[in-house]
C-alpha cells in the first residue's frame, strides 16, 4: 500500500481494503475517510467492510 503525506495530519492513498486497516492502524493513523460512494468500480469494495475493520483496529472512520 502507497500512503502520501500531504501534511503533518493528512495523508492520502489509493483505494484500501479491510486487509490494509490493520497495516494503517500500526502505523499510527487514527482515522480513515472514505470520499468514494460505493459502487463506483465494480471491483471496489463496500465501505461498510473497510468500516468494520477500521472499528476492529480501534480507528473512528467517515464516509460521505
Amino acid at each position: 500500500m502507497h500512503i502520501t503525506q500531504i501534511s503533518q495530519d493528512f495523508s492520502v492513498s489509493p483505494q484500501i481494503t479491510a486487509a490494509d486497516v490493520t497495516e494503517i492502524a500500526n502505523a499510527g493513523f487514527k482515522s480513515i475517510i472514505c470520499n468514494r460512494p460505493d459502487f463506483e468500480e465494480p471491483t471496489q469494495p463496500v465501505f461498510n467492510d473497510i468500516a468494520n475493520a477500521a472499528h476492529d483496529a480501534g480507528l473512528k472512520n467517515a464516509s460521505e
